[in-house]
Order: structure tokens, then sequence, then C-alpha cells
């Protein structure tokens, strides 16, 4: 399962996509990583179904989405877009 927190507004959101296996316990990347100037969701998940506790494989997905990146992502990423833990 896939959510997305809104902060703010203090609620959250599924994005309906399930994928079969288990959490690596990763955090997902937020971004533009094909610069077309729409936002990118990058995440990955274990793909083994039987064994929840081994790693035994792992796939890395990419949502394209169609919202447009207009400003800086302020928190894109495990420790933030600058990756050092300071939100700006």
């Amino acid at each position: 399962m896939l959510l997305i927190i809104d902060f703010t507004l203090n609620d959250f959101y599924d994005l309906g996509i399930n994928n079969e296996g288990h959490t690596i316990a990763s955090t997902p990347w937020i971004g533009d990583i094909d610069n077309d100037g729409f936002l990118d969701i990058i995440y990955s998940h274990e793909t083994d179904i039987e064994h929840t506790y081994t790693f035994n494989g792992m796939q890395i997905n990419r949502i394209a989405t169609e919202i447009p990146v207009n400003k800086e992502i302020k928190w894109g990423a495990y420790m933030g877009s600058d990756y050092d833990g300071i939100f700006k």
C-alpha cells in the first residue's frame, strides 16, 4: 500500500497501489526524474510473496503523474530534498 500524508490537512490518501510482496521499509523519492515538468514517484518493494522477513528480490517502481512541478519540492526524499534532514 502506498499512502500520501497531507500534514497540512492532517489526512492521508491511499494511492490504490498494492504490489505483491512486502515492504522493505524504504521511503519513496518524489521529484521530476526525467525532467519533463511532471512529478514522479519512485518506490521499491520486496517481491517474495511467501517469505515476509527475507530479502529475496526487489522491484523498483515509478509512477509518472500528470501533476506539474511548478516550484521546488520541499521534502522529496527520506532526509529531505537536499539530503541534510533540514526542512527549509
